[in-house]
């Protein structure tokens, strides 16, 4: 229906009823449509829609939208965008284009931060906007503080949800829930509220090992030190889903020799060198189970019967070769393996 909205020159139309659709919904429908009807609906969809949208994109078709936009309207859509998911797209953009846009972003001192840690490491993940309480604060002082920071900043319960305390240095000393922030006397100390045994992770720590630190322990925002120990910023569970999903693809596909970036559609050389050495290996240990098959020639030549068991044989070894493969993978994957040989060490 937009293609045809569009190629009936009926654009505004076609924006309108985008927008009536939830972000997720639009950023699907943009990606679907054709590239005629993606580049007239991106043309005249506000700058703030868009920096929604590309928040529910992957990053290599937010960059392929991004090109395709003029480059005076990408500071404001990356401003309305949250800072962690603009840096992933700045990273991705030709130097020169990013460094144009970061010059004329108001929100380029979150961003510019972010930019200098890899985009699979905790500090390409993390979003710099969170609520930090002083340890020497009352419960009074910390509550004004709050309803000030959601004036100012917007309050989404997202970042509301959970306060973390830190000292005059910045150093993350604890945390607390909005709601016992609230319950508590007003008099009382933020110091005497909060967890102390809070779980944090480095700046340099690999979005997996994060992600099945969240898992484990049930934690919806993981919070992000520097080496001084000071809070920097913050890991949110919904950004943690997408690496979640995005491990499990990488580790599928090495299970069977595939590159994560492999497209059904994609480049034909990149699947050639991606499988062809895979495929080589399997060739040679098919010959030589072929060649040691002839070494038996003359006693299937006599009970012809065994030939009929040849399929099963290999099928079984197929289906066992499979099976063991998997268990390996996924024993990788949630770090069983590494435990399992630790206990046994110790």
């Amino acid at each position: 229906m937009l293609e045809d909205l569009v190629d009936e020159g009926l654009t505004i139309e076609a924006m309108v009823r985008l927008k009536r659709l939830r972000i997720a919904d639009q950023a699907e429908a943009l990606v679907r449509i054709s590239t005629e009807a993606q580049t007239a609906l991106l043309d005249v969809l506000p700058s703030e829609d868009l920096g929604a949208i590309i928040e529910d994109l992957e990053v290599e078709e937010a960059v392929a939208f991004c090109e395709r936009l003029a480059i005076d309207k990408l500071p404001v859509i990356f401003d309305a965008a949250s800072p962690h998911i603009a840096a992933d797209v700045l990273r991705a953009l030709e130097p020169a284009s990013a460094e144009d846009v970061i010059a004329e972003m108001e929100t380029a001192p979150d961003v510019i931060p972010l930019l200098e840690y890899e985009d699979d490491a905790a500090g390409g993940l993390m979003t710099p906007e969170f609520v930090a309480l002083r340890e020497t604060m009352t419960v009074e002082q910390a509550l004004d503080f709050v309803r000030l920071w959601a004036r100012e900043i917007g309050p989404d319960p997202e970042y509301l949800h959970y306060l973390f305390v830190v000292d005059w240095e910045g150093a993350l000393k604890g945390g607390l829930s909005l709601a016992q922030l609230v319950l508590a006397s007003r008099g009382q100390f933020v110091s005497l509220l909060m967890d102390e045994d809070i779980i944090s992770v480095g700046v340099e720590t690999d979005q997996e090992e994060a992600a099945r630190l969240m898992e484990r322990y049930d934690i919806f925002n993981l919070p992000v030190v520097d080496d001084d120990g000071r809070l920097v910023g913050v890991v949110w569970l919904d950004d943690m889903i997408r690496v979640l999903d995005d491990e499990a693809t990488e580790d599928m596909f090495r299970m069977i020799g595939l590159d994560q970036e492999e497209k059904a559609l994609g480049p034909f050389w990149r699947s050639v060198r991606n499988r062809l050495p895979w495929l080589v290996v399997n060739l040679g240990t098919a010959v030589l189970a072929g060649y040691v098959i002839t070494l038996f020639q003359s006693t299937m030549g006599q009970v012809v019967a065994l030939a009929a068991f040849l399929p099963v044989i290999a099928g079984q070894g197929g289906i066992a070769g499979t099976q063991t493969l998997t268990l390996i993978i996924r024993s990788i994957t949630l770090a069983r393996c590494r435990r399992r040989m630790r206990d046994n060490c110790c």
